[in-house]
């Protein structure tokens, strides 16, 4: 019986079919031709890796999935320097490698016009064999890697060299979860992180105010028809608007538009080319700061020891310490910190509701100490709240922090481990604050803030 030994492109797709006598395997071609066997008759299947014989160089595409593939190039001449890359074959075959290249490359130095075309040139260009993995690629696409001599000027040189290739089809957008996660808030901007289960499935990313938010359901709908606006007002059709507002794989990206002391929803869901919902919506909530924060910092030490213990030990020093707690506390400041306040107050002072930021930084600054960093403190038994910030050169305060310190005669520390900090001891100042009144009014004043257009995406140069 005769073996036969099938080589494929990786563009044709394999399906093995039972029959009753037999199995058969079918080959469908793209270009709509069916090939059929028996598998008693096939010894072996191998498919071939795409790859261009002709022109100045040899490229081979593999390791192709839904989403990445390989470009391994072999130019003739190891003393070019050359560019390559892919792209749809659609835009390939419109535009042409030169065209692509050299407009990239000029739309470089409009960027960065201070930035001499031979850095990016030295960055962008190959010599000799090179190899990339390209990633972020559409699934079930029809793609090109080309190759093509580039000069010292950023011109293309001689004819390009390309080798069409097809991602794998990608997965089922109604199966796909998003890990949704962020970063750096402040009171305009943060960093928001995406992480999709599936890298192959397109989908959009937005933030919108939990004040102002229409639902789950209701959302995706919004989305849409701003979409549709968009793409009546601009001549595009929605499939092409579509690939240009939504994402593919993981994001980390920074957001900004938004309202100080507010919160928002982060929220992401599969989005088909028709700009509808293709899964289920996923969302994480923020809050936004009042205001922005310095990265000056000061970190605390501390320790404490039984005022009694201490007044045997040491009479003629600590003689007013009998029935007390000798406190030492140490702050140092970070390199960005060019000033910095903290006061000890007696009982718990972490709660930011009734105790503000900003109201608690001036108590701090009246009643606690400026630049000091070391002191030894009179105390009591029970709790106090270490309250601290600082601020970098240009007057802009860091973040407050606050300590609570539960002090027991449990946790004192022996007396044999005193060591003088060259500080006198005294007893901190009283600071002194109304706590902030929780009014219903907040909700009513927060609507008076701007929102974020319903679909931010399509505020940026994603097109």
């Amino acid at each position: 019986m005769k073996k036969y030994i099938l080589s494929f492109a990786i563009a044709a797709s394999l399906s093995v079919a039972p029959d009753a006598t037999a199995q058969t395997m079918t080959v469908n071609m793209r270009d709509g031709q069916k090939h059929q066997f028996n598998t008693a008759d096939i010894e072996q299947v191998s498919f071939e890796v795409p790859q261009q014989n002709q022109g100045p160089f040899r490229i081979e595409v593999s390791d192709i999935t839904s989403v990445s593939a390989k470009l391994s190039i072999y130019p003739e001449d190891p003393n070019i320097t050359y560019y390559f890359d892919v792209c749809d074959k659609e835009d390939y075959e419109h535009y042409g490698a030169q065209y692509v290249v050299e407009n990239y490359f000029k739309s470089i130095q409009s960027q960065y016009p201070g930035v001499p075309l031979s850095v990016f040139l030295e960055a962008a260009l190959s010599k000799g064999d090179d190899s990339d993995k390209v990633s972020g690629l559409p699934s079930d696409t029809e793609m090109v890697c080309y190759a093509i001599e580039v000069d010292r000027e950023g011109k293309c040189v001689g004819e390009a060299s390309a080798v069409p290739f097809c991602t794998l089809p990608g997965g089922n957008p109604a199966d796909c979860t998003f890990d949704i996660s962020y970063s750096g808030v402040m009171s305009t901007e943060l960093t928001v992180i995406v992480k999709p289960s599936d890298p192959s499935i397109r989908y959009w990313m937005g933030c919108y105010s939990v004040s102002d938010w229409p639902g789950d359901f209701t959302m995706p709908q919004s989305v849409k028809a701003s979409i549709e606006e968009y793409s009546a007002s601009y001549g595009k059709p929605i499939a092409d608007v579509v690939r240009g507002v939504t994402f593919t794989g993981d994001i980390n990206i920074n957001e900004s538009g938004f309202t100080p002391n507010t919160s928002y929803y982060i929220y992401v869901y599969a989005m088909d080319d028709n700009g509808d919902a293709a899964g289920p919506l996923f969302k994480q909530r923020f809050t936004t700061t009042s205001y922005d924060y310095s990265d000056a910092q000061i970190s605390l030490s501390y320790r404490y020891f039984d005022g009694n213990e201490m007044a045997a030990a040491y009479p003629e020093k600590f003689s007013d310490a009998k029935d007390k707690v000798i406190l030492q506390a140490v702050f140092t400041p970070n390199e960005t910190a060019q000033s910095y306040a903290w006061a000890l107050a007696k009982g718990d002072l972490t709660d930011e509701t009734l105790y503000p930021e900003t109201t608690t930084k001036n108590a701090v600054i009246q009643g606690g100490f400026l630049g000091v960093p070391v002191k030894n403190l009179y105390v009591q038994y029970g709790d106090a709240t270490f309250l601290y910030f600082a601020a970098d050169a240009y007057g802009i305060d860091g973040k407050l922090c606050r300590t609570l310190a539960n002090i027991t005669p449990e946790g004192a520390s022996h007396v044999s481990s005193y060591e003088d900090l060259t500080a006198p001891a005294e007893t901190p100042a009283k600071i002194s604050f109304a706590p902030a009144k929780i009014s219903n009014k907040d909700a009513s004043i927060l609507k008076r803030f701007s929102k974020l257009h319903t679909v931010p995406g399509l505020n940026r140069n994603r097109f």
